[in-house]
Formats: C-alpha cells, structure tokens, sequence
C-alpha cells in the first residue's frame, strides 16, 4: 500500500494525497503512533502473504507453516522453511536465495539481477556474510573496496590504540591498512 496516504494499489510515488494521513484512521493532522483512535488492521496488507485485513505478526498462512514446521516460528532465509535458520538449513550450505523468499509487495517487482552480489566484509570472499564467515582470524582482508578494507582505512584511527592506518573491528581483530 501507499505510505503517503495508506490505500492500496499504488504506492507514494504516484500518490495524489495532497496531505499525509494517519495510517490507522486515515485522517490528516498526526501521525499512527498519537492516533487518538483505536488501533485497527482492516485496510492493512500482509507483508508476508499479501493479503488485506492483517498484518505479518497475524498472518495465518505463517500461522500454519509455523505449526507445520515447528521451531518457534524461525524461518530459514536459505530454503523459507520454518523451523530453522539458514546456518542450520538441510537443504545445503545457502544454496538458494540470499534474501527472504518472500515476494515482493503488489505493484513491486524484485529484479535480483540489479542487486549487488553479496560479499563477506570480514574476508572479502563472496556469497555470504560476516556473521557466517569460516574464515580463519586475523585473515587479511582481500578486497581493498569493502567498506572495512585497507584503502577505506588509510585515514581512519583505531578507537582501542589511538593509531593511524587500521580500526579495531570488536570482538575480532585489528585490521592493518596494507
């Protein structure tokens, strides 16, 4: 739905709500978090199924994957199986999509070929995350244009030893420049 005026079947771009409105009550003048009126779900869509009259924490669709699948409601961003997350995923180490396998909202198409291919800000390596990196530590960064590589580090100090030329990466390593 739009986020300018909150009616379905096009989005803010192309809104012509001359005012922004209340996304519970649908009227002008505050916003959904002072609404003085009572919450309400009725013109809401589902980010997860798509449907109109509940939102995602509400959707019974996930409500019976969810009972189906077990795991307290963890969904795998590997497979979209719940039950699991992609780290414990036995469909393969990431085999599938890197992102939710959720689809995009109506009117909105995910081109997965714009999309920049992922890459490890720890080691530089691609096709996963640093959180999920099996690298050894204290391996040196490859790819100078990460954000934490060496050319982003020149001018940076470390906050721990007050030096020039690396930054002290919390619970990992100090990352030298070259």
């Amino acid at each position: 739905g739009c986020f300018k005026c909150g009616q379905l079947g096009h989005i803010a771009e192309g809104c012509s709500s001359d005012q922004r409105l209340c996304y519970n009550c649908r009227q002008p003048g505050h916003e959904s978090s002072a609404c003085p009126s009572p919450r309400t779900v009725s013109a809401k869509q589902c980010y997860s199924c798509g449907g109109v009259g509940h939102i995602q924490a509400e959707c019974p669709s996930l409500r019976i994957q969810q009972q189906a699948g077990g795991g307290g409601g963890q969904k795998c961003y590997n497979c979209g199986r719940f039950g699991h997350i992609a780290r414990a995923c036995p469909s393969g180490a990431l085999g599938g999509p890197v992102f939710a396998s959720r689809p995009p909202p109506p009117g909105r198409a995910l081109n997965m070929s714009t999309l920049p291919p992922v890459k490890c800000f720890r080691c530089g390596g691609p096709n996963h995350m640093a959180r999920d990196c099996l690298a050894a530590p204290g391996t040196a960064m490859a790819d100078p244009s990460l954000p934490t590589g060496p050319a982003s580090m020149k001018n940076k100090t470390c906050y721990k030893c007050q030096q020039e030329g690396h930054v002290c990466i919390p619970s990992l390593l100090c990352v030298p420049a070259n």
